[in-house]
């Protein structure tokens, strides 16, 4: 298999460790989720890059390109405002935006603020929701799309069956594997059929779970087939951990031709390896490197909040 040496780098950073479950919120089935606890995030050593050196080099982008840089959004958009002051011309912004403000789905009156102001938006989906649900959110979007001359480009799905699981490699998870995928499956036709796309989160080291993948592939795989654009979560401060994390997942889905975004975490965490909360200044070399792969299509943060506080600007 393409990528096996990646893998298997990983792999052995990965060995034997536990996925913590802190997310402390549980969302009720057909309501849009409350600001979220970080997401689980596996602890992950640094090992040596194996040979050969990997063919997807960072490389810094031409000045004359724009940024791209994207924004998980749980609490309003009051941050927004505040980010603008701290960016320039150069900078493209998409906010994945959950409904819920103030106890209220407010997703419509948000999201005309924000694209007044430039912001592409994705509808941001957390927790447990039911197919109604999801059905009677599409119909919103849709009667939005229909009166706004700037479009809600999809829904995207912030969903984590793994957080209940006690051993992430087991093949006791297949079942509840093959349960999100199928769900996943059946929500991007919902989507396709009202021309909207599907976005899906997902952590860099589902693709090493072999033994728990239901088909025998990399579960990173099995996402990027289904999703229009994937947002593949590094947990990791280490710039130079980003490229072998991600080389797997950027190389097949620019083999498929679908695109992928690279997250990055900023909410605070009692592991300082894995949020830049206590040092943000070092994500901003980060944003200004591309990835050297026809999949990569820019960097999300989680969350926007964070980043305002953090005082980082965007030029």
């Amino acid at each position: 298999m393409k990528n096996i040496a990646y893998r298997s780098m990983i792999a052995l950073c990965c060995a034997g460790m536990l996925l913590s479950a802190c997310q402390e919120s549980n969302t009720p089935s057909n309501t849009p989720a409350q600001t979220p606890a970080p997401t689980p995030m596996p602890t992950v050593e640094p090992t040596e890059t194996p040979e050969p050196t990997p063919t997807l080099t960072p490389t810094p982008a031409p000045e004359s390109e724009q940024m791209v840089i994207s924004f998980y959004v749980w609490d309003g958009v009051e941050g927004y405002e505040r980010l603008l002051e701290r960016m320039d011309e150069t900078v493209s912004v998409t906010l994945y935006l959950n409904p819920v403000d103030a106890g209220e789905n407010r997703f419509v009156e948000n999201t005309e603020a924000v694209q007044a102001n430039g912001a592409k938006v994705w509808y941001l989906i957390s927790g447990d929701p039911s197919f109604d649900f999801i059905q009677d959110q599409i119909d919103m979007i849709v009667a939005y799309n229909s009166d706004h001359a700037e479009k809600v480009e999809g829904m995207s799905f912030d969903m984590e069956p793994w957080i209940a699981f006690e051993d992430q490699n087991s093949s006791e998870n297949q079942e509840s594997w093959q349960a999100y995928l199928d769900f996943m499956e059946t929500a991007k036709e919902m989507l396709h059929e009202n021309n909207l796309s599907i976005s899906i989160s997902i952590p860099f080291w589902i693709g090493l779970q072999t033994e728990a993948s239901p088909t025998g592939r990399p579960l990173d795989y099995e996402v990027i087939d289904i999703a229009d654009e994937t947002l593949l979560m590094t947990y990791t401060v280490f710039a130079e951990r980003i490229e072998p994390y991600t080389h797997a997942s950027l190389h097949y889905a620019s083999e498929v031709g679908k695109k992928v975004k690279v997250a990055l975490e900023m909410v605070e965490n009692s592991d300082e390896n894995i949020s830049f909360y206590t040092h943000p200044e070092d994500i901003a070399p980060i944003l200004e490197t591309k990835l050297n792969a026809s999949a990569f299509s820019g960097y999300v943060i989680h969350d926007l909040d964070h980043f305002i506080e953090s005082g980082v600007t965007l030029r």
